[in-house]
């Protein structure tokens, strides 16, 4: 009998780790001159990392502009239930970009901070809610898709 209360004590301590998030996160894109901002809000603690990507439209046909001015990629943080960066694309040509925005357990160059892979697990099992999706290496992650044109 004594033997069995240690573990329950535990059990009962990881139940409340396992339980499902759900997950709020949204996202604004603008460009203003030829500075693109990303703004969006999110019920994630702060600290946690939002990823961003960003694809011209003309990435897979132009071969005489470097792939630097047409993809690049980056992260910012959670403060006050908020997230923000302001990315300059001066060099790029005009035309549509793709705005890429999303809260994923796992990234391939940026961690989540410990205490947001125990919220919601390390390969994201943990999350719910809206615009959730499942990544080809079975991580649930919550992404978020815009476009803004770019003029000269």
């Amino acid at each position: 009998m004594f033997k069995i209360a240690p573990a329950l004590c535990i059990a009962a301590v990881l139940a409340g780790t396992l339980v499902a998030r759900h997950v709020s996160l949204t996202s604004s894109s603008r460009v203003v001159g030829r500075t693109l901002f990303i703004e969006g809000t999110t019920d994630l603690p702060d600290s946690t990392v939002i990823e961003w990507e960003l694809r011209h439209e003309s990435l897979n046909t132009r071969r005489d502009i470097p792939i630097s001015r047409m993809a690049t990629e980056g992260h910012t943080v959670v403060r006050g239930h908020r997230y923000r960066v302001a990315v300059d694309l001066s060099s790029w040509p005009a035309g549509q970009v793709e705005v890429w925005v999303a809260f994923q357990p796992l990234s391939y160059g940026t961690r989540q901070p410990a205490f947001v892979s125990q919220l919601f697990g390390r390969n994201g099992e943990w999350i719910e809610g809206d615009h959730v999706s499942i990544h080809p290496a079975h991580m649930r992650r919550v992404e978020l898709i815009d476009h803004v044109q770019l003029t000269r």
